[in-house]
């Protein structure tokens, strides 16, 4: 008799098993989300561009400090900070790289 409920046992814990092996294949490996933005100005003049599967939806941004006033929007959002670059030609130029996981809310989230 315990041989048979050891049996019963055994079966019934490989039957789990395969069944979460099986379940947990179909599932998508998918790791974090996310979204980038970019912040391109110099002077009374900046623009967000939202990263798209189609390229750029664009915001203007005009103050006294636009680069500033673009990037406290975007953290005012959820938006981090990645990388930050600034051009020395003519006209010097802040290029701020942003980045936020995607989520339900986001999505919903109208940008401007």
């Amino acid at each position: 008799m315990p041989h048979k409920m050891i049996s019963i046992a055994l079966t019934f814990l490989a039957g789990v098993l395969l069944t979460a092996a099986v379940l947990r294949s179909q599932m998508p490996s998918v790791g974090p989300q996310w979204e980038y933005a970019v912040v391109t100005g110099s002077g009374a003049k900046a623009f967000i561009c939202y990263g798209a599967s189609y390229g750029c939806k664009n915001d203007e941004v005009g103050s006294n400090d636009s680069v500033m006033a673009a990037a406290t929007k975007l953290g005012d959002k959820g938006w981090e900070l990645a990388s930050a670059t600034e051009s020395f030609d003519r006209n010097p130029t802040r290029i701020l790289y942003f980045k936020r996981l995607k989520s339900v809310i986001n999505k919903s989230e109208d940008r401007r």
